[in-house]
């Protein structure tokens, strides 16, 4: 009677290297997957931070105009010349004077750009447009970001409604 010898044959090794690279290829899928899933959620979220973070920043820097106007694309905010009262050192706009200070924003290259008395600085990066309108004491914008993470690229509107405190018609 022959013995048989301890060990895997050559068809059992076969098999399971088969199964191996299955598996593999099945871990190998669902982790190309994730990334891809994580990219997309990623860019998303830092266009949406990227749009939202620009508009506040703008909220913050037009509040406290006296008029606004749109033309051909560029908001153009008036502000009321600024006054330091003697006794406790706090910053006032004088609303009883004409005399103003003007601000104007564009869009140029993918950036937010700010214009005050004679110097232009960037105000926000990677804004693919920007829409404004200005009726009465409301400036309304409107905000797109673009943003690439990884293989994915998102783009994400805000809209904003921004009133200024020192209107006066």
């Amino acid at each position: 009677m022959l013995r048989r010898k301890k060990g895997a044959t050559i068809v059992e090794l076969l098999i399971s290297t088969i199964i191996l690279v299955m598996a593999c290829m099945g871990i190998g899928a669902l982790i190309s997957h994730a990334a891809r899933g994580w990219s997309s959620g990623t860019s998303s979220d830092y266009a949406t931070t990227t749009a939202t973070l620009a508009l506040q920043k703008l909220c913050c820097d037009i509040r406290d105009a006296r008029s606004a106007a749109v033309t051909s694309g560029t908001l153009t905010v008036t502000f009321p010349n600024k006054l330091v009262d003697q006794g406790t050192g706090e910053v006032i706009y004088d609303s009883s004077t004409n005399s103003t200070t003007t601000r104007s924003y564009y869009l140029l290259n993918g950036k937010l750009m700010r214009y005050v008395g004679g110097a232009t600085s960037v105000f926000a990066d990677r804004i693919s447009s920007a829409t404004f309108g200005a009726s009465g004491g409301t400036v309304n914008v409107t905000l797109t970001a673009d943003e690439h993470v990884g293989t994915s690229t998102s783009q994400q509107q805000v809209t904003g409604r921004i009133s200024l405190r020192n209107f006066r018609s």
